[in-house]
C-alpha cells in the first residue's frame, strides 16, 4: 500500500479476515484470497496449518469434559469463600479501626463483589 493515502500501514483489522473466502482473482478467476493463503501457507510450511488448528484446537479438548453444573457451582462456593474472607477482613478491621473510617469502605467491597465477583472488588 507505499504511495496510497493508507500507505505505512501496520496491520489489518481482524473482521476483514471474514471476508478472505469472499475476495476472487480476477486474474485466474479461481479460488479465493483464503484458498490462495491457505495453498501458500501448505506449499512453504508443509503441515504448518494442521498444527495451528491442533494448537487451536487443544484446550478445548478439556473443556469437552467439563460439566456446566459443576463449574457453575464451584464458581458459587468460590465467591462465598471471597465473600466470606471479605467478612473476615472487615471483623479485624473493625477491632482495629473505628467504625465510622472501615465501614462505609468495606461494605463498597462487599456490595462490588455481589455485583460483579470477587475481581471487581479487588479493583475497589
Amino acid at each position: 500500500n507505499a504511495g496510497t493515502t493508507r500507505g505505512g500501514a501496520q496491520g489489518i483489522q481482524v473482521e476483514s479476515l471474514l471476508a478472505l473466502d469472499q475476495i476472487r482473482s480476477t486474474a485466474t478467476h479461481r479460488g479465493s484470497l483464503l484458498g490462495f493463503v491457505v495453498w501458500n501457507m501448505e506449499k512453504r510450511m508443509p503441515g504448518a496449518i494442521h498444527r495451528m488448528i491442533a494448537d487451536l484446537l487443544q484446550p478445548l479438548q478439556g473443556a469437552r469434559t467439563v460439566c456446566l453444573a459443576d463449574a457453575q457451582q464451584q464458581v458459587g462456593r468460590l465467591l462465598g469463600e471471597g465473600l466470606g474472607a471479605l467478612e473476615s477482613i472487615q471483623n479485624v478491621v473493625d477491632r482495629l479501626l473505628p467504625e465510622a473510617v472501615t465501614r462505609p469502605l468495606m461494605q463498597d467491597c462487599l456490595l462490588a463483589a455481589a455485583r460483579g465477583g470477587v475481581e471487581t472488588a479487588r479493583g475497589l
